[in-house]
């Protein structure tokens, strides 16, 4: 395992939140898959509200790591598409949620974060 995820992952068993990572599928009823989660979720400091930047107090920035998604299978179903769209379907996507101390909150942004081809931290922007 690299260093960087294994740290984080140390990290997060000793200060981490506990959180839900849901993904919801269907119009009309629609049915979600969920995952429990540990992250780091904190708000935006007054540097990065800066104006034009899009961000709202009310908004908070998570670290996950990658660790809990795969071990779950998280959302699970789903097939990576062909190159050169084949995003991982592991990841946290626009429009997923994040259940944040009972609170519904949408995610905004999730950029995966590398080291050498290795996922090693997933950064999120959720909403609300």
């Amino acid at each position: 395992m690299n260093i960087h995820l294994a740290r984080l992952n140390r990290d997060l068993k000793r200060k981490g939140e506990r959180i839900k990572l849901r993904r919801y599928a269907g119009t009309n009823t629609q049915i979600f898959t969920e995952v429990d989660l540990l992250a780091f979720v904190r708000g935006y400091t007054p540097q990065e509200l800066a104006a034009g930047s899009g961000i709202q107090a009310v908004d908070s920035f998570v670290i996950l790591s990658p660790t809990a998604l795969f071990a779950a299978q998280w959302p699970g179903g789903q097939q990576p598409l062909e190159p050169p769209f084949n995003p991982d379907p592991h990841l946290p996507k626009k429009g997923d949620h994040a259940i944040i101390q009972g609170r519904a909150r949408t995610v905004e942004v999730a950029s995966p974060i590398y080291d050498v081809d290795e996922l090693v931290r997933i950064e999120m922007r959720v909403l609300g």
